[in-house]
């Protein structure tokens, strides 16, 4: 049996629950328990595949919807990353302001995943506590982008998710 995409829209319905905006404490939030979850499931089997499926269908979702809402406001994705660098910069709460926008520009740069599961392969090795931040952090993000193109009225949140089911069926297919 091969990867399935689920486990990427279990992290961006998690990551949309309130709860996960809101949580006092990281582990309160649904997107992090589902993270530490996996690290927990990966642990007992002695890889890191789930943690690594979650992180680079993470990246692709949020690189993808961030293209798209940056065509709807009229800005390259570039600029959407630039306001995003700004943003974490000013935000202490945020595990990992840099290395997510770093790992969304190789995606935008590079096209495949090669640079991307680099980046990933090196945070991962250098501070997994950071990596697990990275990935709710690239949920939060994915969700974040959901809720934007509601609010602009390009696609509501279900079609938006369906969209994002059928890609990373397809890319995990891939």
């Amino acid at each position: 049996m091969g990867l399935s995409h689920e486990p990427i829209m279990e992290l961006i319905r998690a990551s949309l629950d309130p709860a996960s905006a809101s949580a006092a404490d990281r582990g309160d939030s649904p997107a992090w328990r589902l993270v530490t979850a996996t690290a927990h499931a990966d642990a007992a089997n002695g890889t890191a595949e789930g943690l690594h499926l979650l992180a680079l269908g993470g990246a692709v979702s949020a690189t993808a919807l961030t293209q798209i809402l940056a065509a709807h406001r009229g800005q390259s994705a570039e600029e959407i990353l630039d306001s995003l660098d700004l943003m974490r910069a000013h935000s202490p709460d945020r595990i990992a302001p840099v290395d997510i926008t770093r790992l969304m520009r190789s995606l935008l740069v590079h096209g495949g995943e090669r640079q991307p599961a680099e980046l990933m392969v090196e945070l991962f090795r250098r501070d997994r506590e950071m990596y697990l931040g990275l990935i709710v952090e690239l949920g939060d993000y994915t969700a974040t982008c959901v809720g934007h193109l509601a609010d602009l009225g390009v696609c509501g949140e279900e079609q938006t998710l369906a969209q994002l089911d059928a890609m990373l069926r397809d890319y995990v297919r891939a």
